[in-house]
């Protein structure tokens, strides 16, 4: 075996690595499109054309010399090496020119026909001197393998692709790679075949990876920096929401600060007008006429109202500010009751509307603070007596059995509504004006009333249902209302009765 034979193999594994390399690393790339799969074909013509070509040359593998079908898989191999970059470069590149389309559509016929002669005759001889020459067969499918590789190159040079410049190197050496096999004296067919595919594939990794690869790292800096520029005016906002949130923290303690004092200063004159009014009343101070009577009588009833008034809103910062403690205890309900029936008692008579108290017995003790209970149904009763013009008002007061979010004494409002285990709802029911469905949502809200009308009409400055919920909520309880605008209200007031201490939502 000669030097150049030696040379040759070597070239023709290099050659026949590269390629299945390439092959391996384009298939397995995410990217991959035409261009990809015609590239890959491209390769293994090339690749199957250099393992012919070392079977030819190694001796031991037992392959004869003179085996004319191993030549001719090998200028196969050559023609459809040339025909695989031709349909690269035309889906790669996508010209638009007709006459590239035309040769395209011939491709197929030409080689098909230089194929099939080289398979149908000898296709090389051997002469005196032992050097190898092409029959005219195997000679023309080579020239129509140039043929296209040089249109090849030619549409590498016309075409406006950002890529066709990394392509031009590359299709000279195999167009040169591919004209050297017309000439047996010139080994160079495989090197410089093997330079133009690697360049190629280079080409391609660069164009369909690393390019992306690139864009998106750049896109992905762009984006950091857009994020941190985010960060940075989210920092910037959420300092001077700190601030806002301390200023209004400031500014809540001052209100609070305000309205203690307020109050404080408004209770201790108007404890004196309701007590001197009560002493009027009383003929203290000698008999007074009936119109002197109906005037302190409204002096006397306006004082308490407004001191009710300044009670509630001292309950309500307290309970805003934390500072409301619930004096927790376990007691029996029934004596509560007697004291807010007696209390609307005066105001139920005068307006002629009916009373009806339905008390399940035995109740279970109740276990909370007595005097924020009693607040509650208080607000809840007087709203009934004082929001009805005509009809009654109902008390229901009933223990219900919770088990899996349902009971069977009560309809729920939704199943979960309450926790499992022992209750008991207080239910106060009207015939008054009812509240619009727009405004159930919002009627447990501070300074929430129906409307400004029944305000002006009935009075109430909108604080008492929102102390209740608050007061509902420290008990661990819940509160909620069924009404139908123009026949009344139903509000329900559940607390869990014999409840631990420690699940009593205290307010420190």
């Amino acid at each position: 075996m000669t030097g150049i034979e030696i040379i040759t193999i070597m070239t023709n594994q290099l050659a026949l690595a590269v390629a299945c390399g390439l092959v391996f690393t384009l298939l397995i790339q995410p990217r991959r499109d035409m261009a990809t799969y015609t590239f890959a074909l491209f390769c293994l013509s090339f690749a199957v054309w250099s393992l012919l070509s070392i079977l030819r040359l190694i001796p031991e593998v037992g392959v004869d010399v003179a085996d004319q079908t191993l030549h001719r898989w090998q200028i196969t191999m050559l023609g459809l090496t040339a025909v695989g970059f031709f349909l690269f470069i035309i889906v790669f590149l996508n010209p638009a020119d007709r006459f590239s389309r035309i040769l395209t559509a011939i491709m197929p016929i030409a080689i098909s026909i230089t194929i099939y002669l080289v398979w149908s005759a000898e296709v090389r001889n051997v002469d005196a001197d032992g050097l190898v020459t092409l029959q005219d067969q195997a000679s023309a499918l080579i020239m129509v393998s140039i043929f296209y590789l040089g249109l090849s190159f030619w549409l590498i040079l016309s075409a406006t692709h950002q890529a066709s410049d990394s392509l031009r190197m590359p299709a000279l050496f195999l167009l040169f790679g591919l004209v050297s096999n017309l000439f047996g004296w010139l080994p160079l067919d495989t090197l410089l075949m093997a330079v133009g595919v690697t360049w190629v594939g280079w080409s391609l990794l660069r164009a369909q990876v690393f390019n992306p690869l690139t864009d998106l790292n750049q896109e992905l800096r762009t984006a950091n920096r857009d994020l941190q520029q985010v960060i940075n005016d989210l920092a910037s906002e959420k300092a001077k929401t700190e601030e806002l949130n301390r200023e209004l923290v400031r500014a809540n303690q001052y209100k609070s600060e305000f309205l203690a004092n307020i109050s404080h200063e408004l209770r201790t004159p108007l404890n004196s007008i309701i007590g001197y009014s009560e002493l009027l009343q009383s003929g203290v101070y000698g008999q007074l006429t009936e119109k002197q009577l109906d005037r302190v009588e409204k002096i006397h009833r306006n004082g308490k109202g407004l001191l009710a008034l300044i009670s509630d809103i001292l309950d309500l910062n307290k309970i805003d500010a934390g500072k409301l403690k619930l004096d927790i205890a376990s007691f029996d309900v029934q004596p509560i009751l007697d004291e807010v029936i007696a209390e609307i008692e005066p105001t139920r008579q005068e307006k002629s509307l009916s009373l009806e108290i339905d008390i399940a017995q035995p109740l279970p003790e109740l276990f909370g603070d007595p005097k924020r209970i009693k607040q509650i149904l208080s607000n809840l009763m007087d709203n009934a007596v004082k929001f009805t013009r005509e009809g009654g008002v109902t008390l229901k007061v009933q223990p219900v059995v919770v088990k899996k979010g349902v009971s069977d004494e009560f309809k729920l409002p939704t199943i979960g509504w309450l926790r499992d285990g022992e209750w008991i709802i207080f239910s106060v029911i009207d015939t008054g004006i009812g509240i619009e469905p727009e405004n159930q949502g919002r009627i447990f809200d501070e300074f929430s009333q129906v409307d400004g009308s029944h305000t002006r009409e009935f009075g109430g400055t909108g604080l008492g249902l929102a102390i209740c919920k608050r007061l509902v909520e420290m008990h661990s309880g819940s509160i909620w209302l069924n009404s139908v605008p123009g026949q009344g209200s139903k509000f329900f007031v559940a607390l869990p009765a014999n409840f631990r201490k420690d699940m009593i939502k205290e307010t420190q």
